[in-house]
């Protein structure tokens, strides 16, 4: 836990740190690991920063461009969260997990009231929750879609479930 003055300084010593002799490897390790530590202390300029880095340091990695894409999403910028999406479905495709899940958290952002996006977003998460273990995330979405619709006991069981099996994001504004 990172929650005193001096390992703040120490982080931004750290994320300041000129790591250019480092190997694109170690870096790119470094800038998902302070991308979500920055994130998770709510700098989400900071974390934006090392997540950027690490795509162009990583042509094909995906996990840099779902966090960009989560973050977009958050902060309203839906030009963002759709080229993050895009880039997302060149790498993985159309069918692949993180293109999907991109799919439907668009669809739910996008939603306002629209009952085909709604149904459409629930379909891809119920798929994509027998495909793959059900993941933070999926909860997440299907508690935003419960919350659209009203229904707020099933809206909080969600959250709780994201909880339950590991969600750590910050989920407030920080700008």
């Amino acid at each position: 836990r990172i929650d005193k003055p001096a390992d703040i300084a120490k982080l931004v010593r750290l994320s300041d740190a000129d790591r250019t002799a480092d190997s694109v490897e170690d870096r790119a390790r470094l800038d998902r690991e302070l991308g979500e530590t920055w994130y998770r202390l709510g700098d989400w300029q900071r974390a934006e920063r090392f997540w950027l880095a690490l795509t162009r340091d990583l042509r094909k990695d995906l996990s840099g461009r779902l966090y960009l894409l989560e973050l977009a999403l958050e902060k309203n910028q839906l030009d963002a969260a759709h080229k993050w999406h895009d880039e997302i479905r060149a790498i993985e495709g159309e069918q692949g997990p993180l293109s999907r899940f991109g799919t439907a958290a668009l669809l739910v952002k996008e939603a306002h009231g629209d009952r085909q996006k709604i149904d459409a977003a629930r379909k891809l998460i119920k798929d994509l929750k027998n495909d793959y273990l059900d993941l933070p995330r999926l909860s997440l979405l299907s508690a935003t879609i419960f919350e659209l619709e009203g229904q707020y006991q099933q809206a909080i069981r969600e959250y709780s479930k994201a909880l339950e099996i590991g969600d750590t994001q910050a989920r407030t504004r920080s700008e």
